[in-house]
């Protein structure tokens, strides 16, 4: 019957198991080698096909097949990380850059002549990447572009002339490390100091530089306010308790005073440590933050010749100028002591940015936005941040 018919099935198959043998050295031998081939040989498929990803092609969708390969096969923490040029990364892509900067990445970065908040914070996590920094303090300390954090220390001065009862005023937006000083003790000399909210002005301006020159004298301000004795301007503006509280975290302060290592320390600061949100630190703060708060008629590019651009620009910006400043010279004044780099602190910071290495292309990353605002700089964007602006980690933070 059916059930005697399953009795002797269940019956046989005890048996068997009851007299399986254990398999012997050979066959677990044999399977070993069996498995380490099939281990090889998949190795040997994944290295085929990604050297058939880095062949060149011809045709401009192979090229992208390629591109796509690439940003899923590494990370793009990796590319940015190389000790090598970025172009040597993806070398058919090295016009990524001149394709997309100015007709999409520029609008993205800094829509409208403002600043976006939003791509400050992807660009921030590439810059923390390069540098191997993976905790979350922020996406900058204190260069923070979190509302509230960005605009603060940004003012506005008015001056303000009457001739021929005609009265001229123009406002200057205060950009530190822009020649500043200079700016403020001349316009006092030649108008009158008003408050700005009290007449309209004919303009709205303010001056610029190049924005890793911005970063790398930003700093060295700070470093000769840390070192200052005593006794020296700019002691004070690091206050005693804070340097014997929140100052005490500040890592760079450890290292050697003018050393290569302290000015990576410091970048790093800037990313992990929330005791960069002191005020002196703003020093490094991007410029283009100003265009958030203020409309401007135009902006001065460089400050290389300052006390000669500057009087010229005001009386082609601001109507009725001409005639009062045309024959105003402008003096070299309101120079800080950190101009003369007595700690050697500028130098060693332009070192590392001439290494073209992990931090420089932190740089880079850092004020991309600033690049893409003050878009008439005098010498435009240096080639390595092109090329860092090339590379499939950028593309793909601006969602190409």
């Amino acid at each position: 019957s059916f059930l005697d018919s399953r009795h002797e099935i269940n019956d046989a198959t005890m048996t068997f198991t009851a007299t399986k043998k254990s398999p012997s050295a050979t066959t677990l031998i044999v399977i070993l080698l069996i498995a380490f081939y099939l281990v090889v040989s998949s190795d040997q498929i994944a290295l085929s096909l990604w050297k058939r990803a880095l062949e060149p092609r011809d045709s401009s969708s192979s090229s992208s097949r390629r591109q796509r390969w690439l940003s899923f096969m590494q990370d793009p923490q990796t590319i940015v990380q190389k000790e090598i040029p970025i172009d040597a990364a993806v070398t058919d892509d090295i016009n990524l850059f001149e394709k997309y900067w100015h007709s999409e990445w520029k609008q993205k970065l800094c829509p409208n002549q403002r600043p976006s908040t939003r791509e400050y914070h992807k660009l921030a996590q590439l810059a923390k990447r390069a540098l191997n920094i993976t905790s979350n303090v922020g996406p900058a300390g204190s260069i923070s572009f979190n509302t509230g954090e960005f605009y603060p220390g940004i003012n506005r001065y008015k001056y303000v002339s009457t001739t021929d009862n005609k009265t001229r005023s123009y406002d200057y937006v205060t950009i530190w490390k822009c020649g500043n000083n200079q700016i403020r003790f001349w316009s006092k000399k030649l108008f009158q100091q008003a408050n700005p909210r009290g007449v309209k002005a004919d303009c709205t301006v303010t001056a610029v530089r190049d924005p890793i020159s911005h970063f790398l004298s930003g700093y060295n301000e700070i470093e000769q306010r840390w070192l200052a004795e005593p006794s020296e301007v700019g002691y004070k503006d690091f206050p005693i308790l804070y340097r014997q509280t929140t100052g005490q975290k500040l890592k760079f302060t450890k290292q050697e005073v003018g050393s290569k290592l302290r000015f990576e320390t410091f970048l790093i600061d800037m990313f992990d440590n929330s005791a960069t949100r002191h005020w002196m630190f703003s020093h490094v703060y991007p410029m283009s933050r100003v265009l958030g708060r203020y409309k401007l008629t135009g902006y001065l590019p460089t400050i290389q010749n300052l006390t000669h651009d500057w009087p010229r620009f005001l009386g082609n910006n601001c109507p009725g100028m001409t005639d009062l400043i045309t024959s105003s010279s402008m003096e070299v004044i309101g120079q800080h002591n950190s101009s003369n780099d007595p700690h050697g602190t500028y130098h060693a910071s332009k070192e590392v940015w001439r290494d073209q290495g992990p931090f420089a292309r932190a740089l880079c990353l850092m004020h991309a936005i600033d690049y893409a605002c003050w878009d008439d700089l005098s010498h435009g964007i240096p080639l390595f941040c092109q090329n860092v602006y090339s590379s499939p980690s950028f593309a793909q933070a601006m969602g190409y």
